[in-house]
């Protein structure tokens, strides 16, 4: 079935389930990397609240046998989880949302055309954008990208922006910098406690922590958050980089895994500058999901920091002890 023709079909289904008191419409969304996204938007009349499904898994399983009926119901379960959302939440009231602003951490040739409406500055190969994150019960639910429409509502510069942004984004997205091998471990422990269920992943990892010698730490870390979502934008971090470079001692080279997190290789631990290179794109063509590329680029702390701009969201979190 041609796939704009399935999404039509899927919100007919959805509607024939919820009923007439819900206006369910289909918008194609930009996201991240200039990905479109097929979404669903659901409203039940007298709502202000419209939970927004994306659904382009939705067809690849419907190509792969599920049913139209089963994947609806799934639709409506997503909706219902998420329907009883605060509409108070989602108040553009600048004075409740100027704690709630924060940066995040994108490439800048691959977001050229959203950025051209959105408060930015550059990095090298990354543009730093600023979003609000949506909380509910003191946990992350979501976020909104702040375009520069936003600040004409609220009256305020972009550099007021920046300046709540540079506050705001240590506290909201604490990172965290972890040694790799601690981190194979835990995915093994997961693997492991899903019964097998994806073997060739299992002997990946199983090869991966081989390679530790005598028990101690590959020579790699990981930089990312508390959540593992947007981690790349703790690079913005420059003291606790810092502080990282005191620790090991050296200068390290910061490898770009996705945006949801980062690798740091001492440099005198690092392999040739050129296989480096060779390897992160390798991984991000075959491994990385296009909403989530990164970069391409390896380079060196040394110079990263020098193009961070001073004072940049580096606020009162210091590098944890097991690194």
């Amino acid at each position: 079935m041609e796939e704009q023709h399935f999404y039509e079909l899927l919100r007919e289904a959805v509607m024939h389930l919820l009923g007439d008191e819900y206006e369910i419409t289909r918008k194609q969304v930009t996201k991240n990397n200039n990905v479109k996204m097929e979404a669903l938007l659901i409203r039940e009349d007298g709502v202000n609240v419209m939970p927004t499904i994306y659904v382009n898994e939705y067809y690849r399983q419907y190509m792969n046998g599920v049913t139209l009926e089963e994947l609806a119901s799934r639709v409506k379960e997503t909706y219902m989880e998420h329907c009883d959302v605060p509409e108070d939440i989602f108040s553009f009231d600048f004075e409740q949302l100027k704690d709630k602003v924060y940066y995040r951490l994108v490439n800048r040739s691959r977001n050229e055309e959203a950025l051209s409406d959105m408060p930015h500055f550059e990095i090298g190969d990354y543009a730093v954008i600023c979003q609000c994150m949506l909380f509910r019960e003191e946990r992350p639910m979501g976020s909104i990208r702040i375009r520069r429409e936003h600040l004409k509502e609220w009256g305020i510069t972009e550099a007021k922006l920046f300046e709540y942004a540079g506050e705001n984004t240590m506290r909201i997205l604490p990172p965290t910098l972890r040694p790799m091998d601690q981190v194979l471990t835990d995915i093994w422990e997961e693997l492991v406690s899903s019964r097998g269920e994806d073997s060739e992943r299992i002997e990946e990892v199983r090869e991966m922590l081989r390679r530790t010698e005598d028990g101690g730490h590959l020579p790699m870390y990981v930089l990312s958050n508390r959540y593992g979502s947007e981690g790349a934008t703790s690079l913005l971090y420059k003291e606790y980089l810092s502080e990282f470079c005191d620790h090991v001692e050296q200068d390290f080279y910061i490898l770009p895994s996705s945006v949801h997190e980062v690798i740091l290789i001492p440099e005198q631990m690092a392999p040739n500058y050129g296989d480096m290179c060779e390897m992160v794109k390798e991984i991000n063509e075959t491994q990385v999901p296009e909403q989530e590329f990164l970069s391409d680029e390896v380079m060196r702390y040394s110079e990263f920091c020098q193009l961070i701009p001073p004072g940049l969201a580096s606020h009162g979190v210091r590098m944890c002890g097991a690194c």
